[in-house]
């Protein structure tokens, strides 16, 4: 692109009819276009942001590495080619081409369209400022650069760089790359999971790291499984809480404390439909029988206002085939306190009238009978039982 085209498109008509945000880096600058395509095996990256005072084009056509210290390309594979413009109002359109040829890199550096000099100070300035930005922060090669530095550096290497990266989306994939690529100790997985618990804002990209994690991390390991729910409760959107707690859910089903873990992240969740979905998806996990991960189910149940998401916990709870009587009672004195007669009704038809034979659950369900106002609710659960009473 010319570089008065260039100008025109980014600060003109053309910039305002850019397609909607993609994501947003560290530093406030906006991606208003990002593609990404494949053709006989080379990857193909267009990109192009503003944050309203300048704009900058990216086009990489194949695979580029990267100096160690970010201010220069080391390499390009023949016939690759990166090209990158900025315009800043108020001054001249800053243009690069790095170009595989012959083994090597060429590149031609221009302002305003005039040929500089390797050596311009100018170039040399510009490229320290802007590589870094575009390496670091919008993850342009993030996927290749994070393995470079794991072979290089291994995985504390990789950690600590991480810690460097402000984009919440640049700093996924390089710990996608750790956990995907290296063998972590403990403390190194712990580590990692401390970041995605305290350093990624972004709800979507922290639930979509703790999903891809959820069926590998060793969560028996008490450090591990608490660096993983105390991640998970960080996330404030209910619904990638509840898609996280569910993706660790089959590993924790028989496993007592991260059950208990699970379900004590599932609490604060304030979204009755969600929190009831992963009580009722948890409702049969042998784990379950543990008391604390009884009662932490219980406690989470407790906290649910819906009535009816309520009732269809407890009854989740109520099928299990090892019904016990101190689940029964448990889920009893929850029913005592739903506000629908209905709903309260269709949690105590659902113990089995055999139970009235044990103490506890036969106070447990008259006190939850006495708490139904409606005559006919009432007369149905009394009915239920009666001829298995003493």
């Amino acid at each position: 692109m010319k570089p008065t085209l260039f100008a025109a498109a980014l600060f003109g008509a053309g910039a305002a009819a850019a397609q909607p945000l993609a994501c947003q880096g560290g530093s406030g600058t906006q991606i208003s276009r990002v593609s990404e395509s494949t053709d006989g095996g080379r990857q193909h990256t267009h990109m192009i942001w503003s944050d309203g005072k300048r704009s900058v084009s990216v086009l990489l056509d194949g695979a580029v590495e990267f100096s160690d210290d970010d201010r220069s390309v080391a390499s390009l594979e023949p016939g690759s080619s990166l090209i990158v413009d900025e315009q800043m109002r108020g001054e001249p359109l800053r243009h690069i081409e790095f170009r595989g040829e012959g083994g090597g890199v060429k590149s031609t550096y221009t302002v305003n369209g005039v040929p500089r000099a390797d050596d311009d100070a100018d170039r040399q300035s510009w490229l320290a400022r802007i590589l870094p930005e575009l390496i670091r922060e919008q993850g342009l090669n993030a996927g290749p650069r994070a393995e470079r530095i794991l072979r290089k550096e291994g995985p504390d290497g990789l950690l600590a760089e991480s810690r460097r990266i402000r984009s919440d989306g640049v700093k996924r994939v390089y710990l996608s790359v750790l956990f995907d690529k290296a063998r972590l100790t403990p403390a190194q997985h712990v580590a990692a999971l401390r970041i995605i618990e305290r350093e990624i804002s972004s709800d979507g990209d922290k639930a979509s790291l703790l999903r891809s994690l959820a069926g590998s991390l060793d969560i028996a390991a008490a450090p591990i499984r608490d660096g993983y729910f105390a991640a998970a409760s960080s996330i404030s959107s209910d619904g990638d809480r509840r898609l996280v707690l569910l993706a660790a859910l089959p590993r924790a089903r028989t496993d007592a404390a991260a059950l208990t873990a699970l379900l004590v992240s599932a609490a604060p969740i304030s979204s009755d439909g969600d929190k009831s979905n992963v009580l009722v998806r948890s409702a049969d996990a042998p784990a379950l029988d543990a008391p604390s991960a009884r009662d932490a189910w219980f406690r989470a149940a407790g906290s649910v206002s819906s009535d009816g998401d309520r009732a269809r916990a407890l009854l989740a709870v109520l099928s299990r085939e090892s019904e016990r009587s101190d689940i029964a009672v448990a889920a009893l004195e929850s029913a005592r306190h739903i506000s629908s007669d209905g709903d309260k009704t269709r949690v105590l038809l659902a113990v089995s009238p055999e139970r009235m034979h044990d103490a506890q659950v036969a106070a447990a369900y008259d006190a939850a009978l006495d708490s139904i106002s409606s005559d006919g609710d009432h007369r149905r659960a009394e009915q239920h039982v009666r001829s298995a009473r003493p």
